[in-house]
């Protein structure tokens, strides 16, 4: 016999619904906080220096659409990191304008991604962190990432891999 035998055919279905609803409520509620993409800029420094300036960026390319800033770069001249973040920023306006006209845009987009530089200049390997939510990621593997796996830095031929050499870069896009 069953523990609702005495309620009757009524009282057990009532206490079969009153047990299932309560089974399938959710856990505790959670505040959700989208992570938020604070932006200071501070003087020019050496892009090969060994530690970004505390407080801002070492490098920043602003476009109608977002920014590309660089964070930090390791083993690389000033001039050539400066290049690749221009070169960024135009790829990341060309892709945010055709993402926008299609409608694709991600409204506040951000993302940071840190690449490591082998001794022939070529991409060895890739960390990339997006704010929440499916579109950001598809915008920024699209417009960042896929455009800095075809940039081919200097070789390093002082060290010839001696030191580690690589980049941090972060961007922001939206709808003006």
């Amino acid at each position: 016999m069953t523990r609702f035998a005495g309620l009757g055919a009524l009282g057990a279905a009532a206490a079969l619904h009153v047990t299932a609803g309560l089974s399938t409520c959710a856990g505790p509620s959670r505040d959700v906080v989208p992570d938020t993409h604070e932006l200071r800029v501070g003087p020019g420094v050496d892009a090969g220096a060994a530690a970004p300036p505390p407080e801002g960026y070492v490098y920043v390319a602003k476009r109608p659409h977002g920014l590309v800033a660089l964070a930090e770069a390791r083993g690389l001249d000033d001039g050539a990191a400066r290049s690749v973040i221009d070169h960024l920023a135009d790829e990341l306006e060309g892709c945010a304008t055709r993402l926008l006209a299609e409608g694709r845009l991600a409204k506040d987009g951000a993302g940071r991604v840190v690449a490591a530089i082998a001794a022939d200049g070529s991409i060895a390997g890739l960390n990339v962190k997006a704010a929440p939510g499916p579109q950001t990621t598809a915008n920024l593997l699209m417009c960042v990432v896929s455009p800095l796996k075809l940039v081919t830095f200097p070789p390093d031929a002082a060290d010839a891999g001696a030191r580690p050499r690589g980049v941090a870069i972060e961007a922001t896009w939206g709808t003006p």
